[in-house]
């Protein structure tokens, strides 16, 4: 066989050899060029700078088994320059339909187009744009989108996303999510919504949620975040070769104050260049001199198993933002500031811009304490008409009863249930103020608690040990007023948010009159302008009605905080209790469960509050006793609607329905 030349045996080889597949950060470095106008590192693009945003920028790779990404980071760290570098890569080499979502559409439209741009023409890939016409001369068709062979770009608002809905996208990049204004702000809905339009990708798609965290209470990012593997980048300390994750404050195992350190002087005023890092495995310290070193050695180590398939999610603060940008002592020095003058504003803009924590105000929590003084000289089950006239409050109008479900029920078996229910019984007056009759549990439900030695009872309605007959026997009683007069109970109020389908049984076989209560969508704020009812009726039932529960335990809180001085009329709502007995109205078994919640407020960028959500201090605090106390508290306005609307009354007072019931 006759030998070829050398010239024809190297077309040959170019011909046919096997082009190399470049990795997204791969491709980035070799054909990213970055102008002054985009970024101070000018010259061919280079991940030394930012060297955790590699492995982010990888997950776009069509041979990574990540399909969706969360990064919940700090301001300034060159993270949404690594996703433009993404989009180039996925525009060369693995094209398919792009949704670009920022904040606000005008925010978008401006990156799309000074950003996006830049990309597109120093990194030679102007020639895959389709133009929008022969005559135009600007290639990149409009504002917002840009068509290119195999797929298009294109940028909205993640409040807007919901008009894509007939769009179909392979990849999807929600940027700085929590900024955004959108008419709903639960995780699920948004991460649904995106999912749906990657639906005919699910083996190929790409979704990245990207932002700086804001506020706890309607965060998207942080719970995204915490459904992930939550990646944290880790450095070898210089002292130890131990990796660790920088933090700005942490404790070591010998309680001793670690992360980012520093120095003050008698004023407490910052002692410059002192900021330094003290390692929470040995206890050494360094300082951020070599920090582009040190962050050349880092690596994501993941510190949870993902709750999601291939879901990655990374955190990163801005103590590991480039060299040239904010030092630690930078950061350092406006900690203290803030320390020093207790500036609230800025101090969650810095746990959000430098950290990248949410920011949650803990107000603080309604003192039982207080509430607990208020005992008055009556017996529990004795309803004081006297003594209410005496305190300026007139007439007994009505008594309410509510009560809270928790417990275990499920399976067809006894064994697998242990209920108990919390009630208590509340006596309104003229004025407003209440005087609580009386107060108990039945069942022996106890958290984390063994049920040996316990009688255990149950949410289901036919077995001869359930909480529903001896529930009522409390509700039909009736009760003594201290001048000689029998009372019963007007309106009863049942927890139905748990054991539904037993609550709504035991409603429709009660011969008395009792009604279905369950919080509506605690997840939601209230705006502090809001001036609306406590409750809604329901579309369910006729008898169920949705509590208002954050405005209510608003409320709540005001009337715990209520003085008074005997002697005179005590203020409308003031709460009176009954002497306590047989370990009912004590501070551990009762009071102690108005501290069992705090208002969590949110705050704008000024500062300023504008929303709040109340929650649980921590998932053991027990809130049963205040959960039945918002309750009746909706009972009674239950009441008033109900009542006043027979009789033609649009807008009830409780004024008006003392009237209306006095001259029964």
């Amino acid at each position: 066989m006759k030998k070829l030349d050398k010239n024809t045996e190297k077309i040959l080889e170019e011909l046919f050899k096997t082009k190399k597949k470049l990795s997204p950060s791969e491709w980035a470095e070799e054909f990213r060029y970055m102008s002054s106008d985009v970024s101070t590192f000018t010259g061919k693009f280079s991940f030394k700078h930012t060297p955790y945003s590699r492995e982010i920028v990888d997950c776009f790779s069509p041979y990574s088994p990540v399909r969706e990404l969360c990064v919940m980071k700090g301001g300034q760290l060159g993270i949404s320059t690594a996703i433009e570098c993404a989009i180039g890569f996925l525009i060369s080499e693995d094209p398919g339909n792009i949704l670009y979502l920022m904040a606000d559409l005008d925010l978008g439209q401006r990156a799309f187009n000074q950003k996006i741009d830049n990309l597109i023409d120093n990194s030679g890939l102007r020639h895959l744009i389709r133009p929008n016409s022969v005559s135009s001369r600007r290639t990149g068709s409009t504002s917002n989108a840009k068509e290119f062979q195999g797929g298009k770009l294109q940028v909205g608002a993640v409040g807007g996303a919901s008009k894509l809905r007939q769009e179909s996208y392979r990849y999807l990049l929600l940027d700085d999510v929590d900024s955004a204004k959108r008419d709903d702000s639960t995780e699920g809905n948004i991460r649904d919504l995106a999912l749906q339009r990657a639906n005919s990708f699910a083996d190929k798609m790409k979704v990245a949620y990207i932002s700086t965290p804001t506020v706890k209470a309607t965060s998207f990012i942080e719970p995204m975040y915490e459904n992930g593997d939550k990646r944290r980048f880790h450095i070898p300390c210089p002292c130890c070769s131990e990796y660790i994750p920088w933090e700005w404050n942490i404790k070591n195992e010998k309680d001793e104050n670690c992360g980012i350190i520093y120095d003050v002087d008698e004023n407490n005023n910052y002692i410059e260049n002192s900021a330094r890092y003290k390692c929470q495995k040995c206890g050494g310290e360094f300082t951020d001199k070599k920090k582009a070193k040190m962050l050349l050695q880092g690596e994501w180590i993941p510190t949870a198993k993902s709750k999601v398939p291939n879901f990655r999610s990374y955190h990163l603060s801005a103590l590991y933002s480039p060299p040239s940008f904010f030092s630690w002592n930078h950061y350092a020095r406006q900690w203290c500031d803030i320390q020093k003058n207790n500036d609230q504003g800025k101090l969650k803009a810095f746990l959000n811009v430098v950290l990248g924590q949410t920011w949650e105000e803990r107000g603080k929590a309604p003192q039982a304490n207080k509430i607990s003084h208020n005992t008055r000289n009556y017996e529990i089950n004795t309803i004081p008409s006297s003594l209410s006239e005496q305190d300026g409050n007139g007439k007994i109008i009505l008594l309410t009863c509510a009560c809270d479900l928790n417990g275990l029920c499920a399976g067809v078996n006894a064994e697998y249930c242990d209920a108990r229910l919390d009630y208590e019984i509340i006596a309104h007056s003229e004025s407003g103020a209440t005087y609580s009759i009386d107060q108990g549990s039945i069942g022996t439900f106890q958290r984390r608690k063994s049920i040996e030695g316990r009688e255990l009872f149950s949410y289901k309605n036919n077995l001869p040990n359930n909480v529903w007959d001896k529930f009522t026997d409390v509700i039909s009683r009736k009760f003594v007023c201290d001048d000689g007069r029998e009372m019963g109970i007007t309106i009863t109020g049942v927890d139905t948010g748990a054991f539904t389908r037993y609550a709504y049984k035991y409603m429709d076989t009660c011969p008395y009159f009792v009604v279905g209560m369950k919080g509506e969508l605690e997840t939601q704020v209230m705006r502090l302008s809001e001036d609306t009812l406590g409750f809604k009726k329901s579309k369910e039932r006729n008898d169920l009605f949705l509590v208002k529960t954050n405005k209510l335990k608003n409320e709540l809180a005001e009337f715990m905080k209520l003085d008074w001085d005997k002697g005179v009329m005590q203020p409308p709502n003031f709460m009176n209790f009954p002497i306590p007995s047989a370990n009912k109205y004590t501070m551990k078994g009762f009071f102690c469960e108005f501290e069992g919640e705090q208002k969590v407020v949110d705050l704008d960028k000024s500062g300023n509050s504008i929303s709040y959500k109340w929650v649980k201090k921590s998932s053991s605090s027990r809130n049963h006793f205040w959960d039945c106390r918002v309750y009746n508290m909706a009972l009674r306005d239950i009441l008033i609607s109900t009542a006043l609307a027979e009789v033609g009354i649009k807008h009830p007072t409780w004024s008006q329905f003392c009237k209306l019931m006095l001259n029964k």
